[in-house]
């Protein structure tokens, strides 16, 4: 089996195996740097669509408290929505 290969290597020219590495390395090297870049963009979007969600909730809280006036909405002293109840 590794004659076979030996063989067929062997065969090849000097200047179409280094084609075939740099195109390689190429195609290697441009996936790096695809994944790289879709996790980064990952972690950006998947933030600020928590930000979002959290700022939305927010405005809910608020929208709730005046239209059911027997709620109570609790906030954190950093401003944060700590809770909401009624009666």
């Amino acid at each position: 089996m590794f004659k076979r290969f030996g063989r067929f290597f062997g065969n090849i020219r000097m200047t179409t195996a280094i084609a075939a590495l740099v195109i390689s390395a190429v195609i290697v090297s441009v996936a790096a740097v695809s994944l790289t870049m879709f996790i980064s963009l990952s972690a950006s979007v998947r933030m600020e669509a928590m930000a979002g969600r959290v700022q939305a909730l927010k405005t809910a809280a608020t929208i709730l408290k005046g239209g059911m006036p027997d709620t109570n909405v609790a906030w954190t002293p950093e401003g944060e929505l700590e809770a909401i109840s009624t009666g």
